[in-house]
């Protein structure tokens, strides 16, 4: 919530603005997400800048292994952090290298975008693979958000079924949906606007309650 700035303390002010708040009290409690984007691309630029510079580490088949291996080990991480707290109703952590997963499958579905001929296999199963995307993000709606579940293999899914939705995205619409489109066209257009700005509400969101 908005405060006067002499209402936090110097180590508050200095956690947010060297994007410390996903391990250390911020100023705001909703910001720890902004912390986790930039320690992914900090991490991400240092890891292609040392591939470039590798003969071991240049090749890019060897991202996707990077990649995946990442998210296993948030997976893992996430388990060893939650099962003493299983039986709790909620459980939040905000952790850079145990949120960071979510980003890890954007890096890993463009790299099968772009460095793959995967995504043509994608496209002749795409609407399999759409509804597989919604079943994987479906425990949302029935287990509870902070609880063991959805904080370890939950989380995990979402991940991918978001990933696989963000992957049908691009196919775009073929020449029979041409009616289809034109009905959808304000309607979606709406919706992108609002997913265009939908992270610079969700960061002042709170302050403008008290403004």
């Amino acid at each position: 919530y908005f405060h006067p700035l002499n209402a936090y303390s110097l180590n508050q002010i200095i956690n947010e603005v060297f994007y410390l708040q996903s391990y250390r009290p911020g100023m705001w409690m909703h910001t720890w997400s902004l912390a986790v984007e930039e320690h992914f691309y900090l991490v991400m630029a240092l890891a292609t800048f040392m591939s470039l510079k590798s003969m071991f580490l240049n090749n890019n088949k060897l991202i996707k292994w990077f990649l995946i291996a990442g998210l296993c080990i948030s997976l893992s991480m996430r388990f060893y952090l939650c099962y003493p707290h299983r039986n709790e109703f909620f459980f939040a952590f905000m952790a850079t290298h145990l949120r960071m997963d979510g980003i890890m499958v954007g890096d890993l579905i463009s790299y099968f975008y772009y460095f793959t001929a995967s995504y043509n296999f994608f496209l002749k199963y795409k609407y399999v693979f759409l509804g597989l995307g919604a079943l994987l993000i479906s425990p949302v709606f029935f287990f509870n958000g902070g609880g063991y579940f959805m904080n370890t293999i939950g989380l995990t899914t979402m991940n991918l079924g978001f990933g696989l939705v963000v992957l049908f995205s691009l196919t775009g619409f073929t020449s029979n949906q041409i009616i289809i489109s034109r009905l959808t066209y304000i309607p979606l257009t709406i919706i992108s606007f609002i997913g265009v700005h939908s992270y610079s509400i969700y960061l002042w969101h709170l302050l403008s309650n008290d403004m």
